[in-house]
């Protein structure tokens, strides 16, 4: 299977049960919504892949980078990234697992309504 492939077949295998992974955990928050501006080289040749840890170690990316961008240190924070891998929650396409991106995109909505709400009554 291509790496196209092997993604879509992991992403259609998503359970709601990841989202326990990141629900409370905000440094896990912060690498899922600093994934997507992370730099990832594929190989240039067209293999086959029959697994996703094939695929991950055919891609590279700089995990110094991902901490940075997601305003971590690197050195403290890795096994919390080496989980959002190993669990689907990221994508070796700069994705990231769907069911985890609409639970945060409530979690900011929230956020937000909060944030306006708080306003409001200040008036």
């Amino acid at each position: 299977m291509t790496i196209e492939e092997i993604i879509e077949k992991s992403k259609s295998e998503e359970t709601p049960d990841t989202i326990l992974l990141v629900a409370d955990n905000s440094i896990a928050q912060k690498l899922v919504v600093a994934w997507k501006t992370v730099e990832i080289t594929r190989p240039d040749t067209k293999q086959d892949f029959a697994t996703m840890k094939e695929v991950w170690a055919a891609v590279s990316f700089d995990p110094k980078q991902w901490y940075i961008h997601a305003g971590l240190a690197p050195h403290e924070n890795q096994r919390i990234g080496q989980s959002l891998i190993a669990n689907n929650i990221v994508y070796p396409d700069g994705t990231v697992n769907d069911l985890v991106h609409k639970f945060l995109n409530t979690q900011v909505a929230q956020l937000v309504t909060k944030a306006k709400s708080g306003k409001n009554s200040r008036k």
